[in-house]
């Protein structure tokens, strides 16, 4: 599409067609340094953030790790302690007839007192 400007010169009225203007009148580049300081700033920028996260994962994963690891030492510490009861159940006379009492029962021939209230 083209545009045509119209003034008036001396009571004439004369036409001219306008020219496309450029925005940037004088030629000016940018410079090479400016261009290699923002590459470099960007990638910099971006291993930087790479970088916090892995930090971030990698914090969060020995955190993980030493709390699992202490939640199995309890529980082979009370797998442990269960094995010795299992034993003691097995063999040892005193522990057997201590857990008979808990469940109520008693020896033959024997007389039990329940406590009235």
């Amino acid at each position: 599409m083209k545009v045509a400007t119209t003034y008036l010169d001396n009571g004439t009225v004369s036409r001219r067609k306008s020219r496309a203007r450029v925005s940037n009148t004088r030629n000016e580049a940018i410079p090479q340094w400016f261009i290699f300081v923002t590459v470099a700033l960007l990638s910099s920028l971006l291993c930087l953030a790479i970088n916090i996260r892995a930090y971030s994962e990698t914090r969060d994963e020995v955190q993980l790790n030493t709390q699992l690891s202490t939640e199995i030492g309890q529980l082979n510490t009370d797998n442990v302690l269960l094995q010795q009861e299992i034993q003691g159940l097995k063999s040892d006379e005193n522990t057997i007839e201590r857990e008979a009492r808990k469940l109520g029962f008693s020896r033959p021939n024997e007389t039990i007192f329940v406590p009235t209230n």
